[in-house]
């Protein structure tokens, strides 16, 4: 601590999680799937979902197509978010709808939500599934412009009540075409913590490129 001052400066470690999801998971503790059923008119709504979770993006929400940058929409199909240079898509189980964003610099957050109660000592499991649903006539866009630029993600758990960050990893440039991946975190809770707050954040640069959909959230116990 500094001299003089009356309250310590809260210190805690940002772990560096195992890069996949525990092969058993032992009970759900939060999901996100952005919802079921068609959508009407462009195919897009523009706010996500409210229930039964509370979360936020710092891109702005739209229902109009094309999709402009820093912008996401909810949808049943990526093409819907852009006719002329998104690929057909469905959501990550083939019956629901996913989030679409057009990103671009600087870095946004995508999707935060507050996570249940953590117990420190516990080993925890988080994963998501994204992807980079472009066609054709973009790839030719691009790399005439200089080449794609290809989503990635940070990943970042914050205690809820110093923000500070308590777990924190970088994911692989997506640069497979309309295909899913997962991505998948464990970890053990060190001690000092209780309720999260996660974040998932654009960490690619700005440019031809950058969209992405996310979809399938889920944070789980580990045996």
């Amino acid at each position: 601590d500094d001299l003089g001052e009356s309250t310590p400066t809260p210190f805690l470690i940002a772990l560096d999680p195992i890069n996949s999801p525990c092969t058993v998971l032992t009970a759900v503790l939060y999901t996100e799937n952005f919802g079921t059923g068609a959508i009407g008119g462009s195919g897009l709504l523009p706010a996500l979902p409210s229930v039964p979770n509370t979360s936020s993006s710092t891109y702005t929400g739209t229902a109009v197509q094309p999709i402009a940058k820093n912008t996401f929409a909810i949808t049943n199909n990526a093409i819907n978010a852009d006719l002329a240079n998104f690929a057909s898509l469905t959501d990550h189980t083939g019956g629901g709808r996913m989030l679409v964003v057009n990103g671009d610099a600087p870095p946004r957050i995508i999707f935060r939500d507050t996570l249940p109660t953590s117990c420190p000592g516990r080993q925890y499991s988080f994963s998501f599934w994204a992807a980079f649903p472009y066609n054709s006539v973009y790839q030719s866009t691009c790399d005439a412009l200089g080449g794609f630029r290809y989503p990635k993600f940070k990943i970042r758990f914050r205690d809820i009540v110093t923000g500070l960050t308590a777990v924190e990893d970088t994911t692989a440039n997506i640069t497979t075409n309309n295909s899913w991946t997962q991505f998948g975190y464990r970890w053990t809770m060190p001690i000092g913590y209780s309720n999260l707050i996660m974040e998932i954040i654009n960490d690619a640069p700005g440019g031809c490129g950058n969209d992405f959909a996310v979809d399938d959230l889920g944070m789980y116990y580990c045996p």
